[in-house]
């Protein structure tokens, strides 16, 4: 309590120039002073809150950050993926504190040799689970056998493994049971699956994968570049090797007019895409995996814009548009060499000659069964149901095939994904297309071949007749086009927004016009060359690249700014004579080149 005190509180005001002096009494005082401490009080504790706010924050983001780099410990499970999971991985040398249990029985009376023959440098700990899943779908495929995802029976046995994987409850518990597989799945199919399951699980979707053309690069690249490889890797140091060059002409000649656009087909990033976009939008596995929005839609999409592409690269090089497949009972004017080594085979990937013929497949071990008819059965039911106006699902309903679903139920049907709404009246004739064109140099198994590369997402897109083969494809779904409306001017129209110019701008050459050249870029092998000493050793390739480029767009708005998706489009303009094309033609030749949002502003921006 304060006594006899007075305080002198003065106002300025500097609009009327005036002081305005006010006193308190010595209980008033006491008042105010109090109303002040809690006022310091409660600033003090605002300040506190707000630092220990950030404070832990700060803590959840070193947490995040741990995390996420002790996540990354997965990733090592790519590393030279037919080398035992106790030798160490990457560059580090990282080494897994693998249970005793987990070893496969070959290794588990050498353990304790194990641990002292190959020690790594950091050590990654592993949680040895109480109860292991059962696995006994995905051994069903033996280590050494070729995968394929076309194959009924392997692309069970791997969706089998990817739920398993997914339902794992936590991290920790999903990289316990990785290392327990690894070494007992066949390596392509574990790659596949784990791939998938850490794409879509929400505690490890931000990790970033390693290239598949780095764990497997017998997929991407001749086999020649392998042995060199291994030379300079057992020889040379590491940071002293030399990058080994990729021949830019090692499948064939010019005398093949197919392989004047190889560098296309056999580009190692279109394969990767090719192999990418199969990760994300699997035809098999859980259903939470498979049943993306628009999936159907999304398969006729991406495969439509390849052939597009493909079809601008031949006009491109004075060539006619692709063929599409449709006598499936005449020869197959084009052959493919690969010149490609299945490493996990130890076999060469099978050729096919020029003017071979489909035949009816009869793959027992492989549990592939089916004849040519089925193909065209399956073939002529999907055009009578787009004739129609819908299919009939396996309940025995009809399901119309509207504007807007229509396509999206076409192109699970079509593949077929386990949303075909009835495989057993469509059946798979995508994907049995694949498989028939895979085999078609040993279709009975009676020289114990495997399949050829249509048999691969990772390598099919380098054999000409893939293009021919989804030309057709994309044909049916052209078909389906044809029998809706039109787009309206309301379809396509944006209100009170007009496009005025766009222009293309690229250093130093004329407005509207692009630059392509060849350049050589490195890939590290090191990842997939197993049981070779460490450290990098480069594959150099030649690819098209383009030189850099920036849209100018200019827009005029009568109306409110508004957000709007910009899609910039590229279509070659000439035909093959030399003619302009005609729009209907020219329409399936545009590729999407790039997709963005922006705002509109009123009036001109």
């Amino acid at each position: 309590m304060w006594s006899g005190l007075y305080v002198y509180i003065i106002y300025y005001s500097e609009v009327n120039t005036e002081v305005k002096v006010e006193y308190y009494t010595d209980i008033e005082v006491t008042y105010i002073l109090n109303i002040k401490y809690i006022l310091i009080l409660v600033i003090k504790i605002w300040i506190n809150l707000i630092f220990s706010f950030l404070c832990d924050m700060y803590k959840r983001k070193e947490i995040e950050r741990n995390s996420m780099a002790d996540k990354n410990n997965i990733l090592y499970l790519f590393d030279r993926p037919t080398e035992p999971i106790f030798i160490g991985k990457g560059d580090d040398n990282v080494s897994f504190d693998v249970p005793t249990e987990y070893l496969i029985d070959r290794y588990k009376p050498l353990a304790s040799d194990i641990q002292t023959r190959f020690p790594g440098g950091k050590t990654v700990p592993i949680t040895k689970l109480n109860n292991i899943p059962d696995i006994s779908i995905p051994l069903g495929l033996s280590r050494d056998a070729p995968f394929s995802l076309f194959n009924p029976s392997h692309s069970k046995m791997a969706a089998k493994l990817i739920d398993i994987l997914m339902n794992t409850k936590s991290y920790d518990e999903l990289l316990s049971l990785s290392v327990y597989c690894r070494d007992r799945i066949n390596p392509y199919m574990f790659t596949y699956a784990l791939s998938v399951v850490i794409i879509h699980r929400p505690d490890t979707r931000n990790l970033r994968l390693p290239s598949h053309s780095e764990m497997f690069p017998s997929l991407y690249m001749d086999s020649s570049v392998f042995s060199r490889a291994r030379e300079e890797s057992a020889v040379v140091q590491a940071g002293s090797r030399t990058p080994i060059e990729i021949p830019h002409d090692y499948s064939a000649n010019n005398l093949d007019a197919e392989h004047r656009i190889s560098y296309f087909r056999e580009d190692i990033g279109i394969n990767l895409h090719h192999w990418h976009w199969h990760l994300v939008y699997p035809f098999d596995g859980p259903l939470n995996i498979v049943n993306k929005d628009r999936r159907g839609e999304l398969f006729f999409y991406m495969h439509q814009q390849i052939i597009a592409r493909y079809n601008m690269e031949r006009l491109s090089n004075n060539m006619n548009r692709v063929v599409r497949l449709t006598n499936w009972n005449e020869p197959i004017a084009e052959g493919y060499f690969p010149k490609l080594d299945n490493i996990l085979a130890n076999r060469v990937w099978p050729p096919r000659p020029a003017n071979a013929v489909l035949t009816n497949i009869s793959r027992e071990v492989e549990q592939i069964t089916f004849d040519i008819e089925d193909l065209v059965r399956w073939r002529d039911r999907i055009f009578n149901a787009i004739h129609s106006g819908f299919i009939i699902n396996t309940a025995g309903q009809q399901v119309r095939l509207t504007e807007n679903e229509g396509i999206n139920i076409l192109g699970n049907l079509i593949e077929a994904s386990i949303l075909s709404q009835n495989p057993n009246l469509y059946g798979s004739l995508h994907n049995n297309g694949h498989n028939a064109i895979a085999y078609i140099h040993d279709p009975d198994n009676r020289f114990l071949e495997n399949y050829g590369v249509m048999g691969d997402s990772a390598t099919a897109m380098r054999d000409p007749i893939f293009y021919r083969w989804h030309a057709y494809i994309d044909d049916i779904f052209q078909e389906f086009k044809s029998t809706i409306p039109s787009y309206s001017v309301q379809n396509l129209g944006f209100d009170s927004v007009n496009v005025q110019s766009v222009e293309v701008t690229a250093t130093g050459l004329p407005r509207n016009e692009f630059a392509t050249f060849w350049q050589q870029s490195d890939t590290d092998l090191s990842r997939g060359l197993d049981f070779l000493p460490r450290g990098s050793i480069f594959a150099r390739f030649t690819h098209l690249q383009h030189a850099p480029f920036s849209y100018k767009i200019v827009v005029e708005n009568n109306g409110n700014q508004r957000v709007g998706t910009v899609r910039i489009f590229m279509a070659p303009k000439f035909d093959e004579r030399g003619l302009p094309f005609l729009f209907r033609e020219q329409r399936k030749l545009f590729v999407e080149l790039d997709k963005f949002s922006t705002s509109s502003y009123r009036q001109n921006t």
